[in-house]
């Protein structure tokens, strides 16, 4: 194998490992609690409810946590296990 190959091979195998201890460590240390706060101060800053109208439940299927808030403007959020929301359509009924 060629000197080049061989660094190239390397320097793919360190972005790999660098990228994969990333999303890892994300993924660790995303808990409930830390993702309700973040999508209840959304839903007050957007609509001027409070933080304290939304609730969080555990999710079915692809959704981790489905975040409901009532209050002036109702919404619903469901989220997936790394803390992104996911669209409403793609859901299949009984999701969220």
């Amino acid at each position: 194998m060629s000197r080049s190959v061989l660094l190239v091979a390397c320097a793919l195998g360190v972005t790999a490992l660098g990228l994969g201890i990333s999303l890892g460590s994300r993924y660790a240390a995303l808990d409930e609690g830390t993702v309700i706060a973040a999508y209840a101060e959304r839903y007050a800053r957007e609509t001027g409810g409070r933080a304290g109208d939304c609730v969080g439940r555990p999710g079915t299927g692809r959704v981790w946590l489905t975040i409901r808030c009532t209050g002036p403007e109702p919404r619903a959020y469901a989220i997936s296990r790394w803390g992104n929301e996911i669209d409403s359509g793609a859901l299949a009924p009984g999701e969220i």
